[in-house]
Order: C-alpha cells, then sequence, then structure tokens
C-alpha cells in the first residue's frame, strides 16, 4: 500500500492522533490483504522521520532533484 499524505496541525501533535491514524490505516491494509506500505518523507523534516522511525518505517530509497536554470534566448 501507498500512504500518500498524513498531516496531524500543529495543535494535535504529539497526543497520538497520528499513531491513531496509521493504526487504522494498517488495519484498513490487513483487511485488504496488504502486507507491507510505503511513503515519501521530506529529507529535512526530521520530526515526520521519527514518527515513522517509531511506527517501524525504515529508509528505502534517497528522492533527489535539480534545480536547471532556464535556457538563455
Amino acid at each position: 500500500g501507498f500512504i500518500a499524505d498524513l498531516y496531524v496541525r500543529p495543535d494535535f501533535q504529539r497526543q497520538g492522533v497520528g499513531r491513531q491514524l496509521v493504526l487504522a490505516i494498517h488495519d484498513w491494509f490487513t483487511r485488504q490483504g496488504v502486507k507491507q506500505a510505503e511513503w515519501y518523507v521530506a529529507v529535512k523534516n526530521e520530526s515526520a522521520q521519527a514518527f515513522w522511525r517509531a511506527l517501524g518505517g525504515a529508509p528505502l530509497l534517497m528522492r533527489m532533484r535539480s534545480q536547471w536554470p532556464e535556457e538563455q534566448p
């Protein structure tokens, strides 16, 4: 399965809301026969990385990007 986005408003963070959402997603995936899930986490979002690691997530790939200058006329 793929988790496209998971967002918890700052005033509800660190209260178990995100964990409850992920557990609900896990339960739904399990009922559908899904055996694993993937998601993206921004490299600079260290708190999100810690959140996912605490739930058993591990790095798999690194996605990279480059900004190319526009061609000159």
